[in-house]
């Protein structure tokens, strides 16, 4: 085989498993690219016949002028139709019988010429070709990404297979696999949309059957068990812990207008505490904004801040901010926070890890190590965990053995100003859990801490007090703050972006040829700054520039403009779940 010949193919080659590489394993990429590869190699044939009839090669095999000027004008559409495929890639029909046909041609009408091609052949190792072409399907054969759990991937593979499809693929204009790959990337991200930045709330909704409970008395609970290291009332009641004791102030106000407020803090050492009350009083205030005073008072409800919770799926970390609201009609909100990291963000990537994060399975999911605690505890109790009369009379036993196997589990973490201490809910490497799995922890903790007496303990022959009904429902809120080609003024968001915008509706992002738009909606703002998309799964407001404009990220690292937002979602769902409770509890006559 001649190394010089095949030599200016191997770099090429290269680019191009290079290029596969990138996308998952296809039969279709594989196929269209080696038939590329394999048509430019003739079409080089081809062209170094042409190129290689100079003076100093007919004099040494015996061709004279005549033979080749006759040559030139007989094969001279060949010889520009060969040119203009290389320049431009129009190879679809440069292949093994072009070539075949090509030479046999010249056999007949130029036998001196066909015996200088049967020359050149063997000086270059033609004879060769067909396995070294056989070798290189293999490689390209074993190219792609096998795993298909990054849809980013997955969705750009399928873009460029109905690309490649195309009648007219390899009639495109590309000198290289480079070009190659800078084309499709190119038409890829103009089919779709990227965020820069972004927040989701996951708003659990569920209720207690009984709401015959005391809120403050709650309030104190949730704090002296450690659930919730910040609980804030209606009425502005506050409770902490300090020394490991549980303390309980009232806040008043310096200065209070429709456009903010100066409070007056207690002293409290722990700046995580202090940052959630910070965090309650803006959404305070926007509901007195908001809301008429009658409507407000009209219900009253308890706040608690919880320590954050990690995850992680497969090489993907979150990291979710609980809070939970509690009604005095026995509603209840639980909602998991989740803030964007700093990286752009492809809308069906977005879709599939994020707005659907309900269908992860993670690895990972560490909590705080007293909710689960509180969650074992409420297992043994209500029978979760089975266990005879004997040894429920030693469960103070048993609950220290929890407690060592949670302890072991657990790890210290300082993150940035904050530290915090985690558990592992998942020791078994084999198991996975959901965001259901979270939530569960977290109300099966709530629903201990709701039950207990004074002693700390749910009385073996009393049962439960306070009982979860059945059902609960998860409405996720999509704050899009910055995206790419964001626009000045909301009325250009969906005209822009009305196809991806449904796909975040509609929870989808499949199949690529389906207009996405007719999920989207009305939009349910008339202003410029936002637009604002609601149906029964989901709520989606996304910015304009203008609605962000005088947005800081270094002043204000915790969106605390969407706040206000979030306070109407709370509302929404919980008059949704006070129905749901009513309709429930309507057909219980014990209650």
């Amino acid at each position: 085989m001649n190394n010089e010949f095949y030599e200016e193919f191997e770099k090429l080659f290269i680019n191009l498993l290079n290029f596969l590489n990138k996308y998952n394993q296809s039969e279709i990429l594989q196929n269209t690219l080696y038939d590329y590869f394999k048509s430019l190699i003739y079409a080089n044939l081809i062209n170094n016949i042409f190129s290689n009839l100079t003076e100093e090669n007919m004099e040494e095999y015996g061709i004279s002028k005549e033979e080749v000027e006759k040559f030139q004008v007989d094969f001279k559409k060949t010889k520009d139709r060969i040119k203009d495929a290389i320049s431009n890639d129009k190879l679809k029909e440069i292949n093994a019988e072009y070539y075949k046909n090509f030479k046999q041609i010249i056999e007949e009408e130029c036998p001196t010429i066909s015996e200088f091609i049967n020359k050149l052949e063997l000086e270059w190792g033609i004879d060769k070709l067909d396995k070294y072409l056989k070798e290189k399907k293999q490689q390209i054969s074993e190219t792609g990404i096998e795993d298909t759990s990054d849809i980013e991937i997955v969705f750009a593979t399928k873009i460029l297979e109905e690309d490649f499809q195309k009648e007219d693929f390899l009639n495109s204009p590309l000198s290289s696999s480079e070009d190659i790959a800078s084309k499709f990337s190119e038409d890829y991200f103009k089919k779709s949309m990227k965020i820069k930045q972004w927040n989701i709330w996951y708003s659990y909704s569920t209720f207690f059957l009984e709401d015959d409970y005391d809120l403050e008395k709650v309030a104190y609970k949730l704090v002296e068990l450690d659930l919730c290291p910040l609980v804030l009332s209606q009425d502005l009641k506050i409770w902490w812990k300090e020394d490991e004791e549980v303390k309980q102030t009232t806040i008043d106000f310096s200065k209070f207008d429709i456009h903010g407020f100066k409070a007056n803090f207690p002293k409290i050492s722990d700046g995580y505490i202090l940052e959630g009350l910070n965090q309650f009083l803006i959404m305070w205030h926007a509901e007195a904004n908001l809301l008429d005073e009658k409507y407000r008072s009209s219900f009253e409800y308890i706040r608690g801040f919880m320590n954050p919770c990690k995850l992680k799926s497969g090489e993907r970390p979150i990291l979710m901010y609980p809070y939970l609201k509690l009604y005095n009609n026995g509603t209840v909100n639980l909602t998991f926070r989740q803030i964007s990291p700093e990286f752009e963000y492809l809308i069906d990537s977005f879709i599939e890890h994020e707005v659907n994060l309900f269908k992860s399975y993670f690895e990972e999911m560490e909590t705080s190590p007293d909710i689960m605690k509180l969650s074992g505890r409420y297992s043994v109790y209500t029978g979760q965990v089975p266990l005879s009369l004997n040894l429920y009379r030693k469960r103070s036993l048993i609950f220290k053995e929890m407690d060592r196997d949670i302890e072991k589990n657990t790890r210290f973490v300082k993150e940035g100003d904050f530290s915090f201490y985690y558990t592992n809910t998942i020791p078994d490497k084999n198991k996975k859990r959901t965001l259901d799995d979270l939530y569960g922890f977290f109300t099966s903790a709530l629903a201990f801490a709701m039950n207990t007496n004074k002693k700390g303990e749910i009385p073996f022959s009393d049962g439960l007090k306070y009982n979860f009904g059945n059902y609960w429902t998860v409405r996720p809120s999509i704050y899009i703050i910055d995206f790419i080609n964001q626009p000045y003024t909301a009325a250009n968001i969906s005209k822009n972006f009305s196809n991806q915008l449904g796909k975040i509706m509609a929870r989808s992002y499949m199949p690529f040829y389906m207009d996405f738009s007719k999920f989207l909606g009305k939009n349910l703002r008339e202003f410029d700054d936002y637009c604002l998309y609601m149906n029964k799964a989901i709520t989606l407001w996304v910015f304009s520039k203008s609605g962000i404009r005088n947005f800081s990220k270094k002043e204000d690292p915790n969106l605390s403009f969407l706040y206000e937002k979030q306070v109407q979602v709370e509302l929404i769902d919980h008059l949704n779940i006070s129905l749901k409770r009513l309709f429930e509890t309507s057909y219980d006559l014990s209650l």
